[in-house]
């Protein structure tokens, strides 16, 4: 993944400590409003489940104030970025699927 992520001036985030399934990248090459297209992009190439979050502002949800909804952090500062995850089951072909259209 990470030369793909690399050849587009993309990086892997480093946030699998915990998280051996998962993998969050950076997004900061695409244009400032465009980064929900990017999620638009992989749904249209059959890649579901990744997700894409954006510096959002904040949000109230039952007298709870979140900063940057949908991030796992309210001081996270790489956004925006994109998560992935691996299915259980899922095999090296379709691995390497994923990375050509991700390319």
């Amino acid at each position: 993944m990470k030369p793909v992520l690399e050849k587009h001036g993309e990086r892997v985030l480093d946030s699998q400590k915990h998280n051996k399934i998962s993998i969050a990248c950076t997004l900061k090459t695409l244009e400032k409003g465009k980064e929900t297209l990017f999620g638009a992009y992989l749904f249209q190439r059959r890649i579901s489940g990744a997700r894409v979050i954006i510096e959002s502002g904040e949000k109230e949800l039952c007298g709870l104030m979140f900063k940057n909804y949908g991030c796992s952090s309210d001081t996270y500062t790489h956004l925006p970025y994109f998560t992935c995850a691996a299915a259980l089951g899922q095999t090296k072909e379709e691995i390497e699927k994923f990375l050509l259209k991700l390319d």
